[in-house]
């Protein structure tokens, strides 16, 4: 497994474990909504530079669904030049996707991840804000 996809599977169970329910989550306009999510709310930080939230959620859609859903989504809202990582590890069995843009005051980024045995997609997804 390479370096990347490490790091990006111990993000996931830190952000997981670390995830705070019932918090409300208002996202901004130009966040698409991911249809029936549950969102956990893991960081929500405000300072006069900088607006981030983390928020976490399953879902039973597939890594791939969950990466078109918001690639979709994000060019409609105007984000260009997205990025995207594919991840099929067969030897683990594991299935990520990964995508991204920058606007230069927006950001945000998705990370969706089905493990071996799992029933449900995990799904991490940041964005910031600059003020």
């Amino acid at each position: 497994m390479s370096y990347a996809m490490k790091f990006a599977a111990l993000a996931l169970v830190l952000l997981a474990g670390n995830a705070m329910s019932a918090e409300e989550v208002k996202l901004p306009d130009w966040v698409p909504a991911f249809p029936d999510a549950k969102y956990q709310v893991v960081k929500n930080a405000k300072t006069d530079k900088l607006e981030e939230v983390i928020l976490y959620f399953t879902t039973a859609k597939s890594p791939t669904e969950v990466k078109e859903f918001y690639q979709k989504g994000f060019e409609s809202k105007g984000f260009k030049d997205l990025k995207a990582q594919s991840v099929d590890d067969k030897e683990d069995q594991v299935k990520q996707e990964n995508l991204k843009a920058d606007d230069g005051k927006r950001y945000w980024y998705i990370s969706a991840r089905l493990e071996k045995d799992q029933k449900e997609t995990q799904v991490s997804l940041v964005y910031q804000t600059k003020m």
